[in-house]
Order: structure tokens, then sequence, then C-alpha cells
């Protein structure tokens, strides 16, 4: 006698999706910054529960930063502004590159206008570097890390 045929039956169990709240905001010129994600525990820092990125508008909208790769944890920084406001620092990727955008155009960037400056490092072998430290050091430079097993400096001047 042949066994009987064991079949599962899906549940309807709702999936539980991780309440997304604001971790932590910087403001700009006339636009908040919002970093979305989870509570870590006390202690780690608050960034490394970031898992996304939107943008407040004076006139109350909301629109979402959409990198063109994927962000792990450790990518998330919050020091986005330039030291005068008036631009903002953007990751695309694990492996870059960065995107730089001045805050008047922000709105336009996030309905898919180009960035003002795209930069990063392209080894010529092709292999993918990743790119992290990303941070301001003047109104107009940025320096950054890129590298594979050793990480190597760079900086970019917006010009």
């Amino acid at each position: 006698m042949p066994s009987p045929e064991v079949r599962s039956k899906p549940t309807n169990r709702p999936t539980v999706r991780p309440r997304m709240e604001v971790l932590h905001t910087v403001q700009l010129d006339g636009v908040v910054a919002e970093f979305l994600g989870e509570k870590v525990p006390g202690g780690v820092s608050e960034r490394y529960g970031v898992s996304g990125l939107r943008f407040v508008f004076e006139d109350g909208s909301k629109k979402s930063f959409n990198p063109r790769g994927q962000l792990y944890f450790s990518d998330w920084r919050f020091d986005v502004a330039s030291p005068d406001g008036a631009n903002v620092l953007l990751l695309q990727d694990h492996y870059g590159p960065y995107h730089v955008v001045s805050v008047s155009r922000l709105g336009e960037y996030l309905n898919g206008a180009e960035p003002d400056w795209e930069f990063g490092y392209k080894n010529p072998e092709g292999s993918a570097w990743v790119h992290e430290f990303g941070r301001w050091t003047s109104a107009t430079t940025v320096a950054y890390r890129a590298g594979l097993t050793t990480l190597n400096d760079f900086e970019f001047e917006l010009k």
C-alpha cells in the first residue's frame, strides 16, 4: 500500500516586519534628513540600525533616498551635509560611487535627476573596491577610503 502524500498547508500568519522609526535627523537649509531603521542596544552606535534615508521638505513632502546599489548597516553615516550646508554626500553602493547634490536640487535628484558630482575609485583591473568613511573635510572637499584588503585614502574637490 503506497504511503499517503503529505502536503504542507500554507499558514496565513502575517509577515512580521521590524518597525521603522526615525533614529537620527540632520537639519539642512529647508530640508530635514531622516535616517530610518531599528533601535539598537545601548552602547552601540545608532547608525548601525539605519536601513534607509528620507528627506522632509518645507512643504511637508517626503522623498526617500534610493541608492543605486546595496548599502550595508556599516555604510550609513550621519554627517551627510557639507560644513556650509549647501551640499549632501550620498554613497550609492557599498562599492561606490559617491554622489554630491546641492540642497537646492535635492528634490529633483530624488526624482531621478543626475547628481552635481559623482566620484569614487575605479580600479583599472575591474575589481570592485569597497568605499567607506566618506566625510567632508571642508565645504568643497570630500575625503573617503576605498580598497580591497587595504584601504587607501582619497580626496575629491568640488569644482
